[in-house]
């Protein structure tokens, strides 16, 4: 017999998944090209800061920017594009917002991947 852990309130309040990209010619308006794909789900935009790996030399420059999200009108799902990754997030904003669960976001995250790719 299967068992699932459930909770009535799990301790979560935020969930990531993310594919690292290996792609030489990303310019910006790889992420204008893509928001063209979600606007109609995901409307909010907004420049970030680049999320940076401390073990690999960045080689985007000095740009302080470079960093985009894509935001639902709640903000609870959030995609991120930058030159070397994607992001998917799920956030809990509020107590009464409730955890949607793995089985529910990750096949979200593989739609927006794919959409992506």
């Amino acid at each position: 017999m299967k068992s699932t852990l459930s909770f009535e309130k799990p301790p979560i309040n935020e969930v990531v998944f993310g594919l690292d990209i290996d792609c030489d010619n990303f310019q910006t308006i790889h992420q204008g090209l893509f928001w063209n794909e979600i606007k109609k789900d995901f409307a909010k935009v907004s420049s970030q800061q680049l999320i940076y790996n401390p073990l690999q030399p960045h080689t985007f420059g000095n740009l302080p920017y470079g960093r985009v999200w894509y935001e639902t009108v709640d903000g609870q799902r959030l995609v991120q594009l930058q030159h070397d990754r994607f992001l998917f997030n799920w956030r809990q904003l509020s107590s009464d917002q409730l955890y949607p669960s793995f089985s529910n976001l990750f096949p979200e995250f593989q739609k927006r991947a794919g959409s992506f790719t």
